[in-house]
C-alpha cells in the first residue's frame, strides 16, 4: 500500500512539474512491489496471479484496502510511463483480486483481510468506494466490481447486518487485542 500510494503522489508531482526525478522515484518504488515477500518484497505470487500485500508476512493477510491502493499506484504509474513490467503486475494482480473478492464477503459484511478479520464500518465504506473506483478505472471488470460494491452497500445499509458486524468486530478485538493495548 505504501509503495502504491507513494507512486501515486510521485506521478501527480511529475504531472504538475514535469520533473523527471519524480518518475524515476516512482520507478524505484515499484521495486519492492515486484519482489515476492520471501525475497524481501511486498507481493505474494499465487496461482490466481499476484497479491500486493500491505503488511508483508509469512501468513496471508491480503488486506483489501491496501491491495487496492497498491493497484492504483500501478495504474497511476502506467499513466505516465509505458512499462511492460508494471502492466504485467497490474494484470496479474487484478486477476488475483477478481478471484479472491468472494473471500472478502462474510455474508453480512466485508472482511478487512483474508485472515477473517471483519472490516470496521469505516473500512466497509472504504471498500465500497474503492470498488466504485475500480469499476471506473477497469471497465473490463466493471460489472464484477459493481456487483461486489452493491453487495457491500446492501450489507452496510441493513441495520441487522451492521449490528451483527459491530458485535462480531468487538468480540474479535476483545479476543485478540492489538499488541499496543497489551503494553
Amino acid at each position: 500500500m505504501t509503495q502504491g500510494e507513494g507512486i501515486s503522489v510521485l506521478v501527480r508531482a511529475y504531472t504538475l512539474t514535469q520533473n523527471s526525478a519524480y518518475v524515476e522515484a516512482a520507478r524505484r518504488a515499484l521495486g519492492p512491489m515486484q519482489k515476492p515477500i520471501e525475497d524481501g518484497g511486498t507481493c505474494r505470487v499465487v496461482p490466481e496471479g499476484l497479491i500486493l500485500e500491505e503488511v508483508p508476512a509469512e501468513d496471508y493477510k491480503a488486506i483489501l484496502n491496501g491491495w487496492v491502493f497498491a493497484l492504483f499506484g500501478l495504474y497511476d504509474f502506467l499513466l505516465v510511463e509505458d512499462s511492460s513490467e508494471a502492466r504485467q503486475m497490474l494484470k496479474k494482480s487484478l486477476s488475483a483480486l477478481v478471484a479472491y473478492l468472494p473471500s472478502y464477503n462474510a455474508g453480512y459484511w466485508s472482511y478487512y483481510d483474508l485472515s477473517g478479520h471483519l472490516a470496521s464500518p469505516f473500512y466497509q465504506r472504504l471498500h465500497i468506494a474503492q470498488l466504485e473506483a475500480l469499476s471506473l478505472a477497469f471497465p473490463e471488470y466493471a460489472y464484477l466490481f459493481g456487483q461486489w460494491r452493491e453487495q457491500f452497500m446492501r450489507q452496510d445499509a441493513n441495520l441487522l447486518c451492521r449490528a451483527r458486524a459491530i458485535v462480531a468486530k468487538a468480540f474479535q478485538k476483545l479476543r485478540n487485542p492489538p499488541a499496543v493495548i497489551l503494553k
